[in-house]
């Protein structure tokens, strides 16, 4: 990637995946910004989760609008992220109204064999750089897409205690501990998904209380399960800083409430919630 860099020869450059899709309304935006300044933008990324549809969606902001520069590299093995030579940014850097659809991640549509390749490269990495946190953070994800739910977890704790061990958490931390806790429950593990959310103890978003919602459900602490579901949609959703799951201050944590009620045995309430969003979700 940073020999294409070196190659290119337009002012500005878009940076896409070949599975990126430009939104059609973010055409008109790019050309004002290319004669302003800061000259390097975030942009949103929207990852859609299910088969069809954008019911559920993962967003995040990613550096992928710069205007053009000798100084800018591309560090890491996988999941490279762009970087100035000196490891700063040759601009200072702004959000963008600029959004990027991904269907990629959808059920069915990850590549088994880029899974394969990706896994050694990435093992390699963190044996050559075992501190860097965004390192175990790119490992984790790949065995989670690998459903390798031990080495994924793993993995996820090396990155947060890394993560924890410096001045500042990165932006994905949260999304790291909310992993953690998710793939503890594919383990069959609901105490340890429970408690190891106390790290993200002081940052109640949406994400992080749906998780715990999830973990006191099958706990069968259903009361506890609910305060938690309707505490995600009271938060909202976070910044787009770091990956950001929109339907856990919506629809899925009014569903997860939905099945504590009705495995609390409260039908009626279970329903009441249900009913509206039948209607609503197209799938």
């Amino acid at each position: 990637r940073t020999a294409l860099l070196r190659r290119a020869r337009a002012p500005s450059l878009l940076l896409l995946d070949a599975d990126h899709e430009l939104d059609r309304a973010s055409r008109a935006v790019l050309a004002p910004l290319e004669r302003g300044a800061p000259r390097a933008y975030s942009i949103v990324e929207r990852h859609y989760l299910d088969h069809e549809g954008d019911a559920s969606v993962l967003e995040v902001r990613a550096l992928r609008f710069v205007a053009n520069h000798p100084d800018w590299i591309y560090t890491g093995a996988v999941h490279e992220q762009l970087r100035g030579r000196d490891g700063t940014f040759p601009f200072a850097v702004a959000p963008a109204d600029v959004v990027l659809h991904h269907d990629g991640v959808r059920p069915g549509h990850v590549d088994a064999r880029k899974v394969s390749r990706d896994l050694p490269i990435l093992e390699r990495e963190a044996s050559e750089r075992p501190d860097d946190a965004f390192v175990w953070f790119n490992l984790a994800n790949t065995y989670w897409l690998a459903e390798r739910w031990p080495e994924a977890a793993d993995a996820f704790s090396r990155c947060i205690a890394r993560c924890s061990a410096g001045a500042r958490r990165p932006d994905y931390f949260l999304n790291a501990v909310t992993a953690l806790s998710s793939t503890e429950l594919e383990r069959g593990r609901p105490e340890v998904a429970l408690a190891v959310l106390a790290a993200a103890d002081g940052s109640p978003t949406s994400d992080v209380e749906f998780a715990r919602g999830r973990a006191l459900t099958v706990l069968g602490r259903y009361d506890d399960a609910i305060a938690a579901f309707d505490a995600a949609q009271s938060h909202g959703w976070p910044e787009l800083a770091a990956p950001a799951d929109r339907a856990t201050a919506g629809w899925k944590a009014q569903v997860g409430a939905a099945e504590a009620h009705l495995f609390a045995g409260a039908v009626e309430a279970s329903l009441r919630i249900l009913e509206p969003l039948v209607a609503e979700l197209p799938n």
